[in-house]
């Protein structure tokens, strides 16, 4: 009679801690409230848990394409009858390293933690709370202290409001967990403790079948084990990939009667909204619910070309830049101008929003050669930036490291340049484009800020915002590159791009690689974005005077 324990392979979502995570787990009680704590107070201690995850990201972000033993492969085989003479020869463990880079491993990481807090959205940020992969790490430590900091600037000091604050801090205190147990995915996997257990619960079991083995004394025992153990469930995930295969039209929406040069959602009153302008000197307000127009705005006087949102005193708001050399701002809610912003030599052929202080701001570029900051609330301009000797044309508003809101802009000169709005200066240029650049696009990965800019010779090339480095060029376009927009599929980050010969591409911009092309459907892709539905995301192409929405 013969006896064989075989265990099968099987795929343990093991995520290991290190001690120091454990430890951090253990003081995230740091930064709880006290009793002499206000708005302030509370609001610093967000920031400081904040800078503290920042410095922490950026040694994760310097690893990410370092290599490390990232798990062991285990085989195991015994003859536990022999075993249990004292042949210790018949008991092997034999374990093979499998390395893979930083970047894979943090990707396989999932937060696997309490949810976060949802607090009351009393400025209506509609932040998203989710926190599952290392990309909601990251925005969320940049995006809370902001909201924790405008919430201690613009609410009363008095206890009842402290219910607004409080979640965030609890939040950042999980976020930072989340963060240390990153970092320990930076190193090499440390499996000593389980190679000594697995010796000990071998013999445990070899033990336990002494007394089977004396009653049926014929009896052959063979163990046969063989798995994986590290840092993602299986080796065979880490080259697992997300294709976007197939894209179809939903929608189209006419009503412009010339070019489309911008496209923008929004939302309100929990429903979903689209602006566009044109060059037929009108903004048009959509409802997605139905595809049909709820307001033409008049006002301009010339071709608009960009559109940005934001909210003033609550009230959701929208400008528009033309070719009149204005900006104009309306009530998205009532239709009406609220006002009119003078100070453009020439035309305006971008805007960006942020915030600082609570308070909105806009940036905008134009045909003067300059970009202009403006504060909404007091209908005046804060500050122009000069540095390019051409038309700005176009806009990426970003925030660095530290939290500091900063934009890209670039223009008929070439020059892509990157300006720290805080300090109202420019940062540094970087080199490399050879025609003038249409359009940007920044947005964050799992591996970090990147920015992508399009050009008239059809190249996108990719920027890392963390070290303000380049990256890598992405060639495939035979017209001008019109229309840049990022969106996530199933936690992967995919790029689109436009041109004026009317082809679509998409890239996956993480690994420089082109993922699909649609060529002949559209006529000159004057505009793109991208927005989400139900989680699901969709693209909007304007191209002649007419829009059409794909998923």
């Amino acid at each position: 009679m013969s006896i064989l324990i075989h265990v099968p392979k099987s795929s343990p979502n093991f995520n290991r801690q290190s001690t120091y995570a454990k430890r951090l787990k253990e003081k995230a009680i740091e930064g709880s409230i006290v009793e002499n704590d206000n708005l302030d107070t509370l609001a610093s201690k967000v920031r400081a848990i904040a800078k503290f995850n920042s410095g922490n990201i950026n040694v994760i972000q310097r690893r990410l394409t370092s290599r490390i033993v990232a798990g062991y492969n285990y085989t195991i085989t015994a003859d536990l009858k022999n075993s249990l003479e004292g042949d210790q020869q018949l008991l092997e463990i034999e374990r093979m390293p499998v390395r893979d880079s930083v970047g894979a491993c943090i990707n396989g990481w999932k937060y696997t933690g309490e949810p976060l807090e949802i607090p009351d959205d009393i400025f209506n940020d509609h932040i998203d709370y989710t926190l599952e992969r290392y990309q909601d790490v990251v925005r969320l430590n940049s995006v809370l202290p902001k909201i924790a900091k405008k919430y201690a600037e613009s609410l009363p000091d008095r206890s009842e409001s402290y219910r607004f604050l409080i979640p965030h801090l609890n939040n950042m205190k999980k976020i930072k967990v989340a963060v240390m147990e990153l970092k320990t995915l930076t190193v090499d996997f440390d499996d000593d403790d389980m190679v000594f257990d697995l010796k000990t619960n071998i013999k445990k079991l070899v033990g336990g079948l002494g007394k089977f083995s004396d009653e049926l004394p014929s009896t052959q025992m063979v163990m046969s084990a063989s798995d994986y153990v590290g840092y993602f469930s299986t080796p065979c995930d880490r080259s697992s990939r997300q294709k976007l295969t197939e894209i179809t039209k939903k929608a189209s929406m006419t009503g412009h009667t010339s070019w489309i040069r911008d496209t923008l959602y929004y939302q309100m009153d929990r429903k979903a909204y689209m602006a566009s302008c044109s060059d037929d000197c009108t903004v048009k307000l959509w409802n997605l619910t139905d595809n049909e127009v709820v307001a033409t705005l008049r006002d301009h006087e010339s071709y608009i070309f960009t559109l940005a949102k934001f909210d003033l005193n609550d009230t959701p708001c929208l400008a528009s830049g033309s070719n009149d050399k204005t900006i104009k701002v309306w009530n998205l809610r009532t239709h009406k101008l609220i006002m009119t912003l003078n100070g453009h030599s020439s035309y305006v052929r971008s805007l960006v929003a942020y915030y600082e202080g609570g308070k909105p701001f806009l940036v905008s570029g134009s045909a003067d050669n300059t970009l202009k900051i403006w504060k909404p609330a007091t209908q005046s301009l804060v500050a122009t930036l000069k540095g390019h000797t051409s038309f700005v044309l176009t806009l990426a508003q970003y925030t660095d490291a530290n939290g500091v809101p900063c934009v890209a802009s670039g223009g008929y000169d070439a020059k892509l340049k990157l300006w720290d709005l805080e300090n109202r200066e420019l940062i540094t240029s970087l080199p490399g484009h050879n025609s003038y650049i249409w359009k940007l696009v920044a947005f964050e990965t799992e591996y970090g800020s990147f920015l992508a800019s399009g050009d008239a010779d059809g190249a996108i090339k990719l920027w890392n915002l963390r070290t303000n480095t380049f990256v890598t060029t992405m060639l495939g376009h035979d017209g001008l590159v019109y229309g840049l927009s990022v969106f996530t599929r199933k936690g992967k980050t995919f790029l689109a791009s436009g041109d004026s010969k009317g082809m679509v591409k998409f890239w996956d911009p993480l690994n420089h690689e082109l993922v699909n092309t649609y060529q002949g459907i559209f006529t000159a892709v004057n505009s793109l974005s991208t927005f989400y539905r139900k989680s699901k995301p969709y693209l909007t192409i304007g191209h002649c005077q007419n829009i059409e929405l794909w998923s």
